[in-house]
């Protein structure tokens, strides 16, 4: 045992081509490959046409999955395996690799990337794998260091392992080694190398079955004889690494072999034909992903979206181009003449415009015209880029928003009243003046939300709708949210109208985006605080937020009702369920898994009745009725539903699966660690990948107690009352929300013609 001892002692590998280094960094290749294999959030099918894979992996490392995805993983041990990498784990660190990837070598996945955020996790898993690559390094030592390797199992099958650690560490404190070692640092003698010997030291003792404390300790006392590098002293010594350990990984470790995985085609299918489908995996793999490394998809601000020269309807029957029309103006409307409130105007910059039947008047493909009346289940609203203008007015959701095309029936204006228009030719104007002004008109409105007017030529008109919010659905969340914005934006009244935008983004971070939800959020939770009593006429609110008269009528009118609709859906969720808690911060050691399912929603429709199953982590499928008194349409069913479930556990994040009754299915990855409210937008597919519905939810993780607690609420409260608390801690979740909209649109404001996803939308 002696004579072996000694051996391990004067055992090291050669720093210069550090093979252990290397070998632990092929294993940490090796474990985020199996991580993307494996992990929870990334288990599914898809199905193509002809084309059928098992798995994520099986697309990005196409090779190795022909092998049955076999590599150094189960040969690691345990050790290796128990390694967190922060609180997301594994399956995060080689995600945010893939997506690093999918930055590097696609087209259209890229798009829907942030970068920065991209950047972010794969900083932050880094930094938090780096205090655990000593136990890697620990792990491949014996293997890829083979004499090291041989003697520690020989020691092994001895049963000598605890008594060759004893005398290691008395050689590491006899007189003798000391001696030696302060002469080699004695000039003009040098301890060549001095931190890698001790380094490995410690390695090696921890190999012997000495534990991390211990080895401190140690490390500490051979400090106080001997000034060897701080570097690898106590507890330094688990974060000391050399290349290329040290170097975090990157996509450009696995770009020869994931290339081919992320720009891999898929098969789409329809009508019975199956074409390629380009990056379909990676754009796949981001959808997956939750969120997490999306580009924020905000409101994009109101497209303000005619032409200068496309003439209104007056309110005398007369018309008059929508440039020259004026706040105070009266116009026509479907309800009678109307005051017009806010004549917003922002540059086209990269907006697409169009022009139907050779018409003198030109639109932006956002834009919503109000459909001529149909089946119930047509849609009230037409736009030639029907997914852009459901993300500028969300509200209108509910009616459904179509594409415009040739014959598809507008509503145009006679003089007896409305009349059906079939289009016959929809042409796409030519890109223009980046900084051309461009408008809409928001008017006055009443409970049932902003009326529609009349614009095109000066013989034809059609009903368009401005782009604000609907509020009948909605008046107590339209009421809150004016009173709120109202209070903050009086502030900038004073400001002049060439600093107001620059006033007003540090001014919604740091001091109104708290306050304007200060009417919503009470503090203590408990206490009985809540919106007034007898909130203030829509009108009232509106005159109040947009002030006519005021220096930042057009720009900031555009922000207050881009937040509106923002929020408006979240907000009345909220008010409907207003029992529901919403921790402060998150929960440290969640143990209930609470879902609210706030709405469905189809772009094209939904069926008369939605057979909607949901399955919780762990948990079969359920169905869900709804519970909402909210009033369903053909497009829009509100559910607002909580369901529960225990907190799950185990490796990898949970998933929450959802199905309907036409085959149609969703998977949500949701965080494995504390979560105090996180909302998505979740879209369920069919089986050739389109899109059929949108469910709306949010997730929480709640103390059994709060759970409990939520559950006696609901079953004793008979229904929202006039006046309704939201609670602190949700206030403060719609206050982040709220602040990182506005930066956007602000951002926006401030530099129109920046390049941007948002413009080239609205």
């Amino acid at each position: 045992m002696e004579v072996l001892t000694e051996e391990l002692f004067a055992l090291q590998p050669d720093e210069v081509t550090n093979p252990v280094g290397v070998a632990s960094r092929e294993a940490l290749k090796s474990r985020l490959r199996h991580a993307v294999a494996e992990g929870g959030a990334h288990r599914a099918t898809f199905t193509g046409g002809a084309m059928d894979f098992r798995s994520f992996a099986d697309v990005f490392f196409p090779e190795r999955a022909r092998f049955g995805n076999q590599d150094a993983v189960p040969d690691i041990g345990v050790r290796i395996e128990g390694i967190e990498v922060g609180t997301p784990g594994w399956t995060v660190y080689a995600s945010s690799v893939i997506c690093e990837g999918i930055l590097a070598v696609t087209q259209k996945a890229r798009e829907k990337l942030a970068p920065e955020l991209v950047t972010q996790w794969l900083q932050s898993c880094a930094e938090a794998a780096a205090p655990r690559l000593v136990s890697v390094y620990a792990t491949m030592l014996p293997r890829a260091h083979p004499r090291t390797g041989e003697v520690l199992a020989r020691l092994q099958r001895l049963g000598a392992l605890e008594a060759a650690r004893s005398r290691y560490a008395q050689a590491l404190l006899s007189d003798n080694w000391t001696t030696f070692k302060i002469k080699q640092m004695t000039p003009p003698n040098r301890w060549e190398g001095a931190a890698w010997e001790m380094f490995h030291h410690w390695v090696k003792l921890n190999a012997l079955g000495l534990a991390h404390f211990e080895i401190d300790a140690l490390a500490d006392r051979v400090k106080a004889r001997l000034n060897y590098p701080s570097e690898v002293g106590s507890a330094a010594w688990r974060v000391f690494a050399r290349a290329p350990l040290n170097q975090p990984l990157r996509f450009q470790d696995f770009e020869g072999e994931l290339t081919l995985g992320l720009k891999a085609e898929g098969m789409f299918s329809f009508g019975g034909q199956a074409t390629p489908d380009p990056e379909r995996w990676s754009q796949a793999f981001v959808a997956q992903q939750g969120g997490r490394f999306q580009r924020p998809r905000p409101t994009p601000p109101p497209s303000s979206c005619f032409g200068g020269e496309s003439r209104v309807r007056m309110a005398d029957g007369t018309t008059l181009p929508i440039r020259d029309v004026r706040p105070g103006d009266r116009v026509d409307t479907p309800a009678g003449p109307r005051t017009v409130r806010v004549v917003a105007s922002v540059a086209r910059a990269r907006r697409p415009f169009f022009r139907i039947d050779g018409l003198d008047f030109r639109f932006s493909g956002s834009h919503p015209f109000a459909a001529h009346p149909g089946a119930p289940d047509a849609p009230g609203f037409l736009a030639v880029l029907p997914e852009a203008a459901r993300l500028a007015v969300p509200t209108l959701v509910r009616h459904g928003v179509g594409p415009l095309a040739p014959g598809c029936a507008l509503q145009a204006r006679e003089a007896h009243g409305l009349v059906p228009w079939r289009v016959q030719h929809l042409v796409p104007e030519p890109s223009g003046d980046a900084s051309e002004p461009v408008f809409d008109l928001i008017l006055d409105f009443e409970r049932e939300g902003c009326p529609g007017y009349f614009i095109g030529t000066a013989e034809r008109q059609f009903l368009v709708q401005p782009e604000f919010p609907e509020l009948a659905p909605w008046p107590r969340a339209t009421t809150a949210l004016t009173h709120a914005l109202a209070t903050v934006l009086a502030r900038l009244e004073v400001l002049p109208e060439d600093t107001v935008l620059e006033a007003a983004a540090p001014e919604l971070m740091e001091d109104l985006v708290p306050k304007a939800l200060a009417r919503l959020a009470h503090a203590p939770a408990e206490a009985p605080a809540a919106l007034p009593e007898e909130p203030l006429e829509a009108a009232a609110a509106l005159a109040s937020l947009l002030h006519a008269e005021g220096p930042y009528e057009r720009r900031l009118g555009q922000l207050v009702q881009s937040l509106v609709g923002y929020l408006m859906a979240d907000l009345e969720t909220a008010l409907a369920l207003f029992w529901r808690a919403v921790p402060a911060r998150a929960e440290p050691a969640p143990e209930v898994l609470a879902v609210t399912l706030g709405a469905l929603w189809g772009a094209r429709g939904l069926p008369g009745s939605v057979a909607l199953e949901v399955a919780l982590p762990g948990a079969p499928f359920v169905p869900v009725t709804p519970a909402s008194s909210r009033a369903a349409t053909a497009f829009f069913q509100p559910l607002d539903r909580v369901l529960y479930a225990p907190w799950p556990r185990g490796e990898g994040a949970p998933v929450l699966r959802v199905r309907d009754g036409r085959g149609a299915t969703a998977e949500l990855p949701l965080s494995a660690g504390p979560t105090r409210l996180r909302r998505a937008d979740v879209p369920l597919r069919s089986g050739d990948g389109r899109t059929v519905a949108t469910l709306s939810l949010d997730v929480r993780g709640l103390s059994t107690t709060d759970a409990g607690a939520e559950q006696l609420r609901a079953t004793v409260s008979s229904g929202p009352a006039p006046a309704v608390a939201l609670g602190s801690a949700l206030g403060a979740v719609l206050a982040e929300r709220l602040a990182r909209l506005a930066a956007h649109l602000l951002s926006s404001s401030l530099h129109p013609h920046a390049r941007s996803s948002t413009h080239e939308n609205a």
